[in-house]
């Protein structure tokens, strides 16, 4: 278990916002999260899958949106889709899941951890950015999202029961756009430790890649480093998914 602050925190955007490869949020609006994070609290703790227990229940906070949304802030909104979805399942959450690597979407899910005093998972499920969350990990393993919720900063909460990923991702759509102005949090993939440990269910360390990399880049090392880097990452982990 570790813990990382505000500083880190930047530092992760900005690895992030390199590896997400074009995609994940603007690196301003993520910097505007760290800043509600840190009205909840000056650290967060980030834990690795041998961390988590079989039995632990876990889920997928994450923002959804246009960049240009008029509305494009988040700051309770994460705590709102993790409890929401509490109630829907029933299950009382022990972690939190990013989506993919990405300057936002590598921020969001550490609202919702520091509300509720939980860590977040070292890893994500992409390793890069993805334009649709059927693109992600959890979905290529089938993992149910027949219980989602979307949510708004006002509160709105729209109760989703799609039957696999494609689903999931037009009904997220369609709410987001016309209910929401193009801007929502969403809690989705209720899974259990055991399915998270599971063969390619997880892109494990990608959250520490990132700071790497941030590091990197702000102490003006040479790109070589960042290509050391990148590349000890990949060797340590081998194969991301076999298709």
């Amino acid at each position: 278990m570790a813990t990382i602050n505000k500083s880190d925190m930047e530092l992760i955007v900005n690895g992030a916002s390199f590896l997400a490869s074009g995609g994940g949020g603007g690196v301003a609006s993520a910097n505007a999260v760290i800043e509600n994070v840190m009205t909840f609290a000056s650290e967060v703790e980030i834990i690795s899958c041998s961390e988590v227990d079989d039995t632990d229940n876990l889920l997928v906070v994450c923002g959804v949106g246009a960049p240009d949304a008029p509305n494009l802030d988040f700051k309770n909104s994460p705590g709102y889709a993790l409890e929401g979805l509490q109630s829907m399942t029933g299950d009382q959450f022990k972690c939190v899941l990013p989506i993919e690597v990405g300057a936002m979407n590598s921020m969001i899910p550490l609202l919702a951890c520091a509300q509720y005093g939980i860590p977040m998972l070292d890893g994500d499920g992409a390793g890069r950015s993805v334009p649709q969350m059927s693109m992600c990990t959890y979905a290529l393993q089938n993992f149910p999202v027949n219980e989602t919720l979307v949510v708004s900063e006002e509160d709105q909460q729209f109760p989703l029961h799609p039957s696999n990923a494609t689903e999931l991702e037009a009904q997220v759509r369609q709410v987001v756009s016309t209910k929401l102005q193009d801007a929502g949090t969403v809690g989705t993939w209720p899974v259990s430790g055991a399915q998270i440990k599971s063969p390619d269910a997880f892109v494990p360390g990608s959250l520490s890649l990132a700071q790497s990399i941030g590091t990197a880049m702000a102490t003006a090392q040479p790109l070589s480093a960042v290509q050391s880097i990148i590349a000890q990452y990949y060797s340590d982990n081998a194969i991301i998914m076999s298709v």
